[in-house]
C-alpha cells in the first residue's frame, strides 16, 4: 500500500518513511502542497501524512480539496502537525481529517496509527492481498493468482492490474489508467494501454471477447468488475 508523506522537514518525512518501509508499506514525500496535489491526482494513494504548516500554503487547503473531490474523497487523511492546541485538532478533523498526531511524536506510534487506519478504511485488503471473484492480486510478493494457478504477468500488466482491483467498478480513462498505475503522463502513447489490456484478458479470461473482469466502456476506457 503506498504512503503519501507531506511535510517541509524532509528530516521528519525520512524517518517516518523509514518506519513504514520497515512495516512493509510503500512509500512517497513530497515536501510542499503543490506538490502534494499533484502526487495524488496522478497516483493512486491509499493514505496521506500530511504537515500543515506548507512554504507554499496550509495543509487545510488539501484536506478541503480532497474532501470535495469525488475521486479523491474516501482518501485517509492523518495530521501531522506541531499545532497542538485543541481549537487546531477539532478543526482538521471538522474539516476531513481522520486522525491528528502532535508533534513531536514517536514513530512507532504513527505506524501503528497508519495500521489500524488502513484496517479500517480497507477491510478487504488484509495481508495486502486483492480480491475480486478468483482473481487474487498480493502487493507484497507481487504475485497473480486465478482460482489458485499462478499468472505470470509483467511489470506493466502488474501494475496495471493492481490499480484497476484497488478501484474495482471505477471507469478508467487510457490516460488515466497509465498515469495512475506508472506514476507518469502517457498521452502520445495512451493506446498502447490496449495493447497492455489484450494482453491481460488472454492471461485472465477464459474468453477475451467476453471478459469476465476486465470490461471495455465504450467511449471511455476500461473498468475492473466482476461479470456474471
Amino acid at each position: 500500500m503506498l504512503i503519501l508523506i507531506v511535510d517541509d522537514d524532509e528530516s521528519i518525512a525520512r524517518v517516518i518513511g523509514s518506519y513504514l518501509r520497515q512495516s512493509g508499506y510503500e512509500v512517497v514525500a513530497v515536501h510542499d502542497s503543490t506538490s502534494a496535489l499533484e502526487t495524488i491526482q496522478r497516483r493512486t494513494i491509499d493514505l496521506m501524512i500530511l504537515d500543515i504548516m506548507l512554504p507554499d500554503g496550509d495543509g487545510w487547503r488539501i484536506v478541503d480539496k480532497v474532501r470535495r473531490d469525488s475521486k479523491l474523497s474516501h482518501l485517509p487523511i492523518m495530521i501531522l502537525s506541531a499545532k497542538i492546541e485543541d481549537a487546531d485538532k477539532i478543526y482538521g478533523l471538522q474539516l476531513g481529517a481522520d486522525d491528528y498526531v502532535a508533534k513531536p511524536f514517536n514513530p512507532q506510534l504513527v505506524v501503528a496509527k497508519v495500521q489500524r487506519m488502513l484496517q479500517r478504511f480497507y477491510p478487504n485488503r488484509i495481508s495486502n492481498v486483492l480480491r475480486i471473484g478468483e482473481l487474487e492480486v498480493n502487493t507484497d510478493n507481487r504475485e497473480c493468482r486465478l482460482a489458485g494457478d499462478v499468472i505470470p504477468l509483467t511489470p506493466t500488466e502488474f501494475a496495471i492490474l493492481k490499480t484497476m482491483m484497488e478501484n474495482s467498478g471505477y471507469v478508467f480513462s487510457r490516460a488515466e489508467l497509465i498515469s495512475r498505475s506508472l506514476g507518469y503522463q502517457y498521452e502520445s502513447l495512451e493506446r498502447t494501454v490496449d495493447s497492455h489490456i489484450r494482453n491481460l484478458r488472454s492471461k485472465l479470461e477464459a474468453d477475451a471477447d467476453k471478459p469476465r473482469y476486465i470490461q471495455t466502456v465504450y467511449g471511455v476506457g476500461y473498468s475492473l468488475r466482476e461479470e456474471d
